[in-house]
């Protein structure tokens, strides 16, 4: 039509939503984007209302450095950007891929980043904002709360442990008789 001279009639579509898309590759955000290859013991893939996964990994595959390091794409849509924001946040948060580095980090931090909200991204976005340093920051804090909350489960743990050890002792106390109790009785002779 153009090469005739005819007119090109534009129509503007109706927009229906956000949708925001992920390509989590397998790379390491913390040295320079390194390529991360190896078995991928296990994984777990977000799913829900709005959200897509299109991706090639399953419990004990292989990712090789032969190829391209796109390991997935995450997309998820929702009524307005926020909404798909929040629903990448949390399908990001439900993403765990084991045995290789990824992208997946790099993103959680985007996504709940005061500029990125707030729409104020360019190509210089994550050297502008230091987004590297941000997540590496995250990341150590993520890490403490972790070994916050192992210390607890343990502390937690040696407790009840105590509680049922003193709970078998009163038991045993109990089923003796109050002669053996008093030390009257010892191994069966009278004293």
């Amino acid at each position: 039509m153009i090469l005739s001279n005819c007119r090109l009639e534009l129509h503007a579509e109706k927009f229906n939503g956000s949708a925001i898309e992920c390509r989590i590759n397998a790379e390491d955000p913390l040295h320079d984007f390194v390529p991360s290859v190896g078995l991928v013991p296990d994984c777990n893939l977000p799913y829900g209302p709005g959200v897509r996964v299109d991706t090639y990994l399953y419990p004990r595959c292989n990712v090789s450095g032969y190829y391209d390091s796109l390991v997935a794409k995450l997309i998820t849509w929702g009524q307005d950007f926020n909404e798909a924001r929040i629903r990448m946040s949390n399908a990001l948060d439900e993403f765990m891929i084991e045995g290789i580095s990824t992208t997946i980090p790099l993103y959680r931090t985007i996504m709940n980043e005061k500029n990125f909200i707030e729409g104020n991204i360019s190509t210089d976005y994550l050297e502008k904002y230091d987004l590297l340093n941000l997540m590496r920051t995250q990341l150590k804090e993520k890490s403490l709360k972790a070994s916050d909350a192992s210390v607890a489960a343990a502390l937690l743990y040696s407790e009840f442990l105590k509680a049922q050890n003193t709970a078998a002792n009163s038991s045993k106390e109990l089923s003796l008789s109050n002669w053996v109790r008093s030390g009257n009785i010892k191994n069966g002779i009278q004293n």
